[in-house]
C-alpha cells in the first residue's frame, strides 16, 4: 500500500457510547389465606424502567463522511434515544398437597405481567409452574410460560450501515 493509504488501514478509531438505566419499583408480598397444605401467598408490584442511550461513532465513520475509512469499517450514525416501560405484575403461590405419601409437597405458582412500552407495544406475559417434592432432597419442577423480549435501543434506533463480503469465484 502507498504511504497515504496506511493511515486508513490502521486508524485508531474510538466510538463513544453511554447508557443510563433508571428503575423505580414498588411491591408487596404476604399471606392471603390458609389452605390445608399451607399458606397461599402473593406478590404484587408495579415498576417503571427507563433506558437512555447515546452512541457517537468515530468521526471517520460518520454516516455523512465521504472519503476513505479504515479497512472493515463502515459508516454509522449517531444515536441519542430513550425507551421506557411501565409494568404491573402479580404472582400467586398455592400449596396443593403436603405431607402425604409421595407428596411431601406439591405447589402451583401462577404469574402475570402487563407491560406498556413507550414504543407503543402492550405485552401480556404469564406463567404457570408446578413443583412436586416426593421426598426430602428430590424435587421436580415444570411449567409453561409466555414471554416476549422487547427490542433494545440499538435495534430500534441504529442507522443503516454497510457491510462487505469477500469470496472467491468457484472454479471448475
Amino acid at each position: 500500500p502507498s504511504e497515504d493509504c496506511i493511515p486508513a488501514l490502521i486508524s485508531n478509531e474510538i466510538d463513544r457510547n453511554s447508557m443510563t438505566q433508571r428503575i423505580h419499583e414498588l411491591g408487596m408480598q404476604g399471606k392471603l389465606f390458609q389452605v390445608p397444605a399451607g399458606d397461599v401467598r402473593t406478590y404484587i408490584g408495579a415498576s417503571y424502567r427507563k433506558n437512555d442511550y447515546a452512541f457517537r461513532p468515530d468521526s471517520i465513520r460518520e454516516r455523512d463522511y465521504i472519503g476513505d475509512t479504515s479497512a472493515g469499517a463502515f459508516a454509522s450514525g449517531d444515536i441519542d434515544a430513550s425507551v421506557n416501560v411501565k409494568e404491573i405484575y402479580g404472582e400467586l403461590l398455592v400449596p396443593l398437597l403436603r405431607d402425604l405419601p409421595a407428596f411431601r409437597s406439591f405447589e402451583l405458582e401462577l404469574g402475570y405481567r402487563h407491560s406498556k412500552y413507550s414504543t407503543g407495544q402492550k405485552v401480556d406475559t404469564y406463567k404457570a409452574l408446578a413443583s412436586w417434592e416426593p421426598t426430602s432432597g428430590l424435587r421436580a419442577r415444570g411449567g409453561y410460560n409466555r414471554a416476549e423480549r422487547a427490542p433494545n435501543i440499538a435495534e430500534l434506533f441504529a442507522t443503516p450501515s454497510g457491510s462487505a463480503q469477500f469470496a472467491s469465484a468457484p472454479t471448475d
